[in-house]
């Protein structure tokens, strides 16, 4: 250990006290009502690995590179993992060790704290800048009612009141994700009249596949906006913005007043979600493939898929989400299109054969995400078992307060209440008469809306479990999905 003179004493004695009066004539810029202050928590000494600093992980000898992110931070409750991104974007794992040893809870007064400064433990009071996602009707919040055939009522009936593109009575999935992130809901990038891109942009389109086909729309095939399509969008959006076409992509508000108004840094801290994959296997069904025929396919579907993603990571994108498939031999759709016989169900009343493609496409999947974690080495990666969480509900309905899991709320006709001919919100004749078809009396309780989506309900179900961790790999909270985690 060096020698310290007391000329550099009594320096770092100055230089401490003037970096004191710094941090405490900050202002509260984002107006955040005063925390608890009845645990006074020492700030750390950054420049005093004895002290509680230790640096792991790969980039620790870039320690010094680091330090100047530190310089502003102050009062870290707790103990946990620091995950701090250099000057050259990489990150370095840092281990605080507080010496009151209270549990991590929180990053008090974040509003001093240098934009790069990230929590693994526990979710920040520092949301993730921007959200954009790719995908399919799962995901879609008013692509294709804008560019094909508009969503019509009771579709939006639940949560907006009326129709506004998505396919449900109320929010999608990536809507719950954004109120998690604390961020607006996501216009679609197709939809040109009241759209806000703000806080990001969604390329996701209804029947959006990964693979191109030559089928087209009208023909009974998949959307034009495969996924190539959707992320050569973003690579236009970006540019768009960061040419200063639009620069009112980029936030102005106090929220983000202490943080550098860059563009490139505002999509760095984006996070981008993926929830496509179910067309491809839907489209093979009703091409007349076989099971082990699509199965066949997978790879190369799932390469596509990785290409697309290295393509979002050469763009900028660093914190990537993305959502495997879910059970398809347990939606009306499938199960009114392509019966089964009694040994081709499973206790939920699910069609076995079409699930084990969907699990076999995941089990590709997720090893291609394994692949490129280590292809793209700044990428934090989460893989999220989107299967899992609507099996358990779709198995387990009652336990968890809902009924007819397999039956459309919003449809008409057959077991399933489910028809091609006459679908949630369309109009057809029984009995020679004109009959609306409309939703069931309390879609809450139910899981299917309209027999290939799932209801409001249904879909706060499934983010209110994979946002906590629980069905993702790594094992993080959603608010965490822009921290990589390094090996110690």
């Amino acid at each position: 250990m060096s020698r310290i003179t007391p000329n550099q004493s009594r320096m770092n004695a100055n230089n401490n006290a003037a970096a004191n009066a710094n941090r405490n004539n900050v202002p509260n810029r984002n107006n955040v009502p005063p925390r608890d202050e009845e645990e006074q928590i020492p700030a750390v000494n950054v420049d005093n690995e004895m002290e509680g600093l230790t640096l792991t992980g790969r980039d620790a000898p870039q320690r010094q590179e680091a330090r100047p992110h530190l310089q502003a931070s102050t009062n870290i409750e707790g103990r946990g993992t620091m995950v701090i991104p250099t000057a050259k974007g990489t990150g370095t794992t840092c281990r605080i060790r507080m010496v009151n040893n209270k549990p991590t809870r929180r990053l008090k007064m974040y509003q001093m704290l240098p934009r790069h400064l990230i929590c693994k433990d526990q979710p920040l009071d520092i949301p993730v800048v921007q959200l954009v996602s790719f995908g399919d009707s799962n995901i879609d919040t008013g692509a294709a009612s804008a560019a094909f055939s508009r969503v019509t009522p009771p579709n939006g009936e639940t949560f907006f009141h009326k129709p506004v593109g998505r396919p449900s009575d109320g929010r999608l999935t990536i809507d719950f994700i954004a109120e998690k992130l604390r961020l607006p809901y996501l216009s679609a990038y197709l939809d040109s009249l009241g759209t806000k891109f703000g806080r990001g942009a969604n390329f996701a389109v209804s029947l959006a596949t990964i693979r191109p086909s030559s089928k087209s729309l009208t023909g009974g095939g998949p959307s034009p906006f495969y996924l190539d399509v959707q992320v050569s969008q973003f690579q236009q959006f970006k540019n768009r913005t960061q040419g200063g076409i639009f620069p009112d992509f980029l936030p102005n508000n106090d929220h983000f007043a202490t943080y550098p108004k860059k563009k490139n840094d505002h999509f760095a801290r984006a996070l981008y979600v993926f929830d496509v994959g179910q067309n491809d296997i839907g489209l093979g069904l009703f091409s007349n493939q076989s099971p082990e025929q699509i199965k066949a396919d997978i790879p190369d579907i799932i390469s596509k898929f990785s290409n697309n993603v290295q393509a979002v990571y050469g763009l900028g994108g660093r914190s990537i989400w993305i959502h495997n498939t879910g059970p398809i031999g347990c939606f009306p759709y499938i199960l009114t299109s392509f019966p089964v016989n009694a040994s081709q169900t499973d206790p939920a009343g699910c069609a076995t054969p079409y699930n084990d493609v969907a699990q076999f496409f995941n089990q590709k999947l997720k090893e291609a995400v394994v692949q490129l974690r280590t292809q793209l080495p700044l990428a934090a990666i989460t893989y999220v078992d989107i299967y899992a969480v609507k099996y358990l509900l779709i198995s387990q309905a009652n336990k968890f307060g809902f009924q007819q899991p397999l039956v459309a709320c919003c449809g008409f006709g057959g077991k399933y209440n489910f028809t091609f001919s006459a679908r949630c919100g369309q109009t057809t004749t029984v009995n020679g008469r004109p009959f609306f078809v409309e939703s069931c009396p309390d879609p809450s309780v139910r899981i299917s809306w309209d027999g290939s989506h799932f209801t409001e309900a249904a879909n706060k179900f499934v983010v209110d479990k994979i946002t906590i961790g629980n069905f993702t790999d790594p094992p993080i909270p959603l608010q965490n999905a822009c921290n990589r985690v390094f090996p110690a």
